[in-house]
């Protein structure tokens, strides 16, 4: 596992443990969204559209993936989601 990639899992741990805590929770359904979409850069309802009886709704799926987008964690989110589920 990358030190770096590391050190951003920790860091959102500390510093947004709200976005973490979703993240940890249903990395499996937003990284499912993730794989299963066809698009480029697919938006939010895009993704969750993917999901057959998602346990989440499309803001927390908005939610859990922007925690990637702030430029503090500007981590790819499948790689972020893969390293939290091994944890």
């Amino acid at each position: 596992m990358p030190e770096t990639l590391i050190t951003h899992i920790q860091a959102l741990r500390e510093t947004q443990p709200t976005q973490y805590g979703l993240l940890s929770t249903y990395h499996q359904e937003a990284q499912q969204a993730l794989e299963v979409c066809q698009r480029n850069y697919p938006c939010v309802s895009q993704l969750y559209e993917t999901l057959d009886e998602p346990a989440l709704d499309r803001r927390m799926l908005g939610n859990i993936l922007s925690c990637s987008s702030n430029s503090a964690f500007s981590v790819c989110i499948a790689s972020e989601i893969t390293v939290i589920g091994m944890i």
